[in-house]
């Protein structure tokens, strides 16, 4: 090869190596501190002068493997003065008839269920929520949303009231970690992936929210008119994220609200998640769409294209050069934060230590493979804008404008 072009390739494969480490140490950086503010969060004691009435939704589409226990963790919060909304699509539902055995037993607390029927113009998720927040009582204070594949902490509730007494505060979200439910590699590649999600969010003012575990005043919900950015959306959490977001209040992330969320996925449900997850954010926030695209293209340009390079070096009997260093030191630094990541969940699930270890030693050893697997999911997300959601096929034509094109049964996995 052409000695311009020899120096021309190294020029490009520096600028690649010095950008993807920067990147890497400003990743590394941001999990230290979420890690360190995870666990500054568990040392504090708990604060029980701040209890507001609260309205707790749960819309429910079939039975995951915990549901039961969730049911009975949604009932028994260790919070004073709270009520419970169930809402499902309509009493064929699995969710119904176990909802209903339950309920016919004393409970200390009002508790009731919806049935909000079929959608047609916006997620089914959305529309439920959308039917049961449509009146609520003249004594709510706040407005609380979880998802129904969860395993739940009697103190949930409490943890995520307890930071909306701040003004400035709009919402307060955790997130999900899945948990491998058997053991097998697909598993345990969401898991590792989804670790990599979770941990973006902290302790700073570009929080999201999560559909599935958050929180919000009344006051609040109604002047950013959540309801009102829930039309047509297929999903909750990006509206609801954008209206907050308008009214100059913050989201807050509490580490406490980060539940365990067992799965059992076989790799083409595995794909057909992760390419959703990716497509509504293609949809909704096309910058989150093209950061995440761009950061996994750079780490894997650098990583594989710089391992290919030295490989050349190798083989023609070269020896090795500066870019062995730069793997090296890429690697380290995937591993390192990976390992903080590994060391939140240990923390917080210390009951799911055994069933996480397959997750655990991907997410620490094999960060170059598991970027590969990401970038491909973020690739074919860029493609088409139809998509299967517990059981429904959706054809999402912009953040306003969701068709219901059919409904199947829904198949095991993430949804």
């Amino acid at each position: 090869m052409p000695t311009l072009a020899v120096d021309l390739l190294f020029f490009c494969a520096a600028g690649l190596a010095t950008a993807a480490l920067i990147v890497a140490a400003a990743m590394l950086l941001q999990t230290y501190e979420h890690a360190r503010f995870s666990r500054s969060r568990r040392r504090q004691k708990p604060q029980d002068r701040f209890c507001p009435r609260v309205e707790l939704f749960v819309p429910c589409k079939g039975i995951d493997s915990g549901f039961r226990s969730l049911v009975e963790a949604v009932l028994k919060q260790h919070y004073p003065a709270y009520a419970v909304t169930f809402v499902v699509e309509s009493q064929d539902d699995p969710a119904w008839p176990c909802l209903q055995e339950r309920l016919s037993q004393p409970l200390a607390l009002p508790v009731r269920i919806l049935v909000a029927g079929h959608s047609r113009g916006c997620g089914q998720k959305v529309h439920n929520l959308l039917f049961a927040t449509a009146s609520l009582d003249s004594s709510v204070e706040v407005v609380a949303f979880l998802d129904s594949d969860v395993c739940l902490p009697l103190d949930w509730l409490r943890l995520l009231v307890q930071p909306l007494q701040k003004s400035s505060v709009g919402a307060v979200t955790g997130y999900r970690w899945f948990v491998p439910a058997v053991d097998g590699w697909s598993s345990a590649v969401l898991s590792a992936l989804n670790g990599a999600v979770a941990l973006l969010l902290g302790n700073h003012p570009w929080n999201g929210i999560w559909g599935g575990s958050w929180g919000i005043r009344r006051s609040t919900f109604e002047a950013a008119a959540i309801r009102q950015a829930w039309q047509g959306a297929l999903t909750e959490d990006y509206p609801a994220w954008k209206a907050i977001r308008k009214t100059g209040l913050r989201v807050v992330f509490e580490p406490g609200c980060l539940l365990a969320s067992p799965t059992q996925c076989t790799w083409s449900t595995l794909i057909e998640f992760g390419r959703r997850q990716y497509l509504i954010t293609r949809v909704y926030a096309p910058g989150l769409w093209w950061l995440a695209f761009l950061g996994e293209l750079l780490f894997s340009l650098a990583f594989w294209g710089g391992l290919a390079l030295e490989a050349g070096h190798w083989l023609a009997r070269e020896g090795t050069t500066w870019i062995s260093l730069a793997l090296a030191t890429l690697y380290a630094l995937a591993t390192v934060r990976a390992g903080f990541r590994q060391s939140v969940a240990s923390a917080m699930f210390p009951e799911w230590h055994d069933a996480l270890c397959r997750a655990r030693i991907l997410d620490i050893w094999a960060q170059p493979v598991l970027s590969l697997c990401n970038l491909g999911l973020v690739l074919m997300s860029a493609f088409g804008r139809r998509v299967t959601w517990r059981g429904i096929r959706y054809q999402l034509d912009g953040p306003e404008q969701t068709q219901v094109l059919s409904y199947r049964r829904a198949q095991e996995g993430p949804e």
